[in-house]
């Protein structure tokens, strides 16, 4: 519809100003963290001039709630594809654009959002881009989400499973702005959330 159409013309007038040029479409990335595989899929990969690229999610929303997740340290899908990028594989790329990459070609990763036609991404790689639509979060954005991650593994590997607690569930809705999705989709899961504020006196000391 109009949506679509207009976001077209916005990263079209993106690419343009660039001097752009699409180099890949839907490849997969794949690689290692802390022992653990992890796979995704990316939609494009962009070109800009002097041995730059930029990796591209598109995302069917507008750029603010997820803005305000990476702000706050809760986003973990681009320092995984930077990580799978700079350290791991890719299938479904030319190889002289993958031995670009692997001889330590600039490599950014972000977000397009279709709705309002922004591109979100972090400020670890500076790839010169001065479009208007160009949003750089200069904040860590995984700050908050990555740790916690580890520490899942962590204790996966010691062969215990950490029970999400209600004040982590309001802290990712509340803070990270993070969709809680599967957790009220069926009344048994909840019952498996543990209500820390009960073990706290009933305060919300238990948030972090």
């Amino acid at each position: 519809g109009r949506e679509i159409e207009n976001a077209a013309i916005t990263w079209g007038a993106f690419l343009q100003s660039e001097n752009a040029r699409m180099i890949g479409r839907e490849f997969t990335l794949f690689g290692s963290l802390d022992g653990v595989s992890v796979t995704g899929r990316a939609d494009a990969l962009i070109g800009l001039a002097n041995n730059r690229f930029m990796i591209v999610d598109y995302k069917k929303s507008g750029s603010r709630k997820r803005r305000r997740s990476m702000e706050a340290g809760f986003d973990i899908q681009l320092p995984l594809y930077r990580l799978m990028a700079t350290s791991g594989t890719m299938e479904g790329l030319a190889e002289d654009v993958l031995t670009a990459i692997r001889d330590g070609a600039a490599v950014g990763i972000a977000y397009f959002m279709m709705d309002d036609g922004r591109a979100l991404t972090d400020a670890i790689v500076e790839l010169g881009v001065s479009h208007p639509t160009w949003r750089p979060i200069e904040t860590d954005i995984s700050a908050i989400a990555m740790p916690i991650v580890r520490q899942r593994l962590a204790s996966l590997r010691k062969g215990s499973i950490d029970r999400d607690t209600v004040s982590w569930l309001t802290q990712l809705d509340k803070v990270g702005n993070v969709g809680l999705y599967a957790i009220d989709s069926s009344p048994l899961i909840p019952r498996f959330v543990l209500d820390d504020s009960l073990l706290s006196g009933g305060g919300d000391d238990g948030e972090a």
